[in-house]
């Protein structure tokens, strides 16, 4: 199952078990350089990963708002209230947020990303 993309032909890297990462409905993993992303989830079993930074003003996305609008989720800033997509990254505004791939694998997740990712900061 695939979610969410912005990235072309990217490499896939394994996160964690989806039981295990079904716990929490929001919370920070991280890319090998250290840089933060947050993982969303809704049930049932769909997950997405973006950056943690608003492009706007650099709000704490991990802290946002998720809507499921059917067709689209959606993430709101809680600074000034722009809203992405967590597919596409799309927003109203023009703004792009990054997004990341995801698919289940039996039991496991994965993420398509430039570098390894993990539910620990390195």
């Amino acid at each position: 199952m695939t979610d969410s993309a912005t990235d072309t032909d990217p490499q896939w890297h394994f996160l964690g078990n989806v039981a295990e990462l079904k716990q929490q409905e929001s919370r920070k993993v991280y890319l090998k350089s250290g840089a933060p992303l947050v993982l969303f989830y809704l049930d049932p079993d769909r997950f997405f990963v973006c950056s943690t930074v608003c492009p706007h003003a650099k709000g704490p996305l991990d802290q946002g708002d998720i809507e499921d609008l059917g067709d689209t989720v959606q993430v709101t800033c809680p600074l000034h209230f722009y809203s992405f997509d967590l597919t596409s990254g799309e927003s109203s505004s023009g703004l792009k947020l990054k997004t990341y791939k995801t698919e289940i694998r039996g039991d496991k997740l994965f993420v398509a990303c430039p570098e390894p990712i993990s539910l620990k900061k390195s």
